[in-house]
Parts: C-alpha cells; sequence; structure tokens
C-alpha cells in the first residue's frame, strides 16, 4: 500500500483510527514481509501481542529515531 520515500501519518494505539496528535509525519524507509514488532526486544510478548503471520511492515524514521517492523495498519496516508 505504501512505498518507501513515502510520508505517512502514525495512527493512535488505542483502535480509534485517529492520528496521533502533535506528532508529524513520518517517512517509510524499507518495506517487507515480516511479522510486525510491538515489542522489538521481546520476542515472547511480541508474539503474544502480534501472533506470527507475515504480511507486508515497514521501517519509519519518526523524529529522528528509525522505528523497525512497524504494521501497515499502524500508518496512514498522508495526503
Amino acid at each position: 500500500m505504501f512505498e518507501v520515500g513515502q510520508l505517512v501519518w502514525v495512527l493512535s494505539s488505542d483502535e480509534s483510527g485517529a492520528i496521533i496528535p502533535d506528532r508529524g509525519p513520518v517517512l517509510i524507509i524499507a518495506k517487507y514481509v515480516g511479522v510486525p514488532r510491538a515489542f522489538l526486544y521481546n520476542d515472547v510478548e511480541n508474539e503474544r501481542a502480534m501472533g506470527t503471520e507475515e504480511k507486508v511492515i515497514y521501517d519509519i524514521l519518526c523524529d529522528g529515531v528509525v522505528e523497525l517492523g512497524v504494521d501497515e495498519e499502524w500508518l496512514s496516508s498522508y495526503l
């Protein structure tokens, strides 16, 4: 759905579908197939929360920090 180099919004984790307030758009820097990473350094909790299904995920640049394994469902088009 999204492409490398595209600006997107990050959605709130409360499942409202709202864009996170007070945060600008983020830049997609990689797109690949894998398991989304809600917990980067805790595989057990990540599997519990996200399961093991592989899907399209993204790495994003957000406020100067690279976030890895972001689920497509957590993003929304900027334009």
